[in-house]
């Protein structure tokens, strides 16, 4: 294959870097080789035990020189979160995975890190690292929100597919409704299992996890008479994972401005409906409230009237299925690569 361009992925090294985000990052190298790109990651620590290691580590990254590589030019340069974007190259984009500080100080005032002036430095480094980029790209609508909001600066979403891209598929609209609580909470869980019980009786509700949780929600379950009613599939595989989409009538989600709305993806390409749970500000934009699915907040009444509506009209599963279907169906790495590698040679 001819040659495209040498690339350099930057990535943060965290104390509490996520799998998720590795993956990620695993996913972009492997389909920039498959478009003919040499790749390199450049990794850094990041330090945040004092506020001068903090500075040492947004400095770090302005230090090095990536313009050319044991004597190779690097052509481009893509960043992905802070402070790694503070790199500097004539051709640099940025592909923000995840919050930071710089955009809002929801984790910081929490956790009590960052002091107000550290803040403003932070923000500042940001604004300008950003600003230097050629091209802003965020994985949620949510994060393009916050870095618009904080810097006015451009920034457009840049959805990647599910993990089993090109293989969800629409078999039948059975009589369960599917939810993955993969990387749901405890409390969205409990809140499933006492809505279910207000289900029509003829609902089953099976849900997908990465370990058995019968016994941790067993008590409660069965004080809400439906131990009959809830399934749990823990560690299946990913036949069974697109088995369990395809035949669903529709897929429960939840959703919240740091979580990516995988299982909203996996529904709409397996042409099902979803009925999200959360904050209205947090639906990605390829969610149209009753045109392809239901937004309720954690009312139980509106959430239990949905579930039952489209239970009793699989026409209107099938219809909003097919619309949801529509508006993820151009999501893929293929638009992610072409977006990022805009080379001008």
């Amino acid at each position: 294959m001819k040659r495209r361009g040498r690339v350099a992925i930057l990535q943060t090294m965290r104390s509490k870097i996520s799998v998720e985000e590795n993956t990620i990052i695993d996913n972009l190298i492997k389909n920039l080789k498959l478009y003919g790109f040499e790749t390199e990651l450049i990794s850094l620590p990041f330090h945040t035990h004092t506020q001068r290691a903090l500075y040492n580590s947004m400095l770090l990254w302005k230090l090095i020189d990536l313009q050319e590589s044991d004597g190779t030019k690097i052509d481009l340069i893509i960043s992905t979160s802070f402070p790694n974007f503070g790199l500097e190259h004539s051709n640099k984009v940025c592909w923000l995975l995840g919050c930071s500080p710089i955009m809002n100080n929801v984790e910081s005032k929490k956790e009590k890190i960052y002091d107000e002036e550290t803040l403003r430095r932070m923000r500042n480094y940001g604004y300008v690292a950003l600003k230097n980029c050629n091209r802003v790209y965020a994985r949620t609508d949510k994060i393009c929100s916050l870095v618009k909001t904080q810097s006015d600066i451009p920034c457009v979403p840049l959805y990647h597919p599910p993990r089993l891209e090109g293989q969800y598929f629409c078999d039948t609209y059975d009589d369960y409704i599917l939810v993955d609580i993969c990387n749901c909470i405890e409390t969205d869980v409990r809140f499933i299992i006492r809505a279910t019980a207000k289900f029509d009786l003829h609902i089953n509700v099976k849900i997908i996890c990465e370990k058995k949780h019968d016994e941790i929600y067993a008590a409660e379950i069965q004080n809400c008479g439906v131990s009959d009613r809830i399934f749990f599939y823990a560690d299946v595989s990913d036949e069974e994972i697109l088995c369990l989409y395809s035949k669903a009538y529709a897929v429960i989600t939840f959703e919240d401005y740091n979580r990516y709305p995988e299982s909203m993806l996996e529904a709409f390409m397996s042409q099902k409906p979803v009925i999200s749970v959360g904050a209205i500000e947090d639906m990605p934009s390829f969610f149209e409230a009753d045109y392809n699915g239901f937004f309720c907040e954690r009312d139980g009444e509106k959430f239990v009237e949905c579930v039952n509506l489209l239970f009793h009209d699989k026409q209107k599963c099938k219809r909003m299925g097919t619309e949801g279907y529509q508006k993820v169906k151009s999501i893929s790495w293929d638009v992610v690569i072409n977006s990022l590698t805009n080379l001008n040679y």
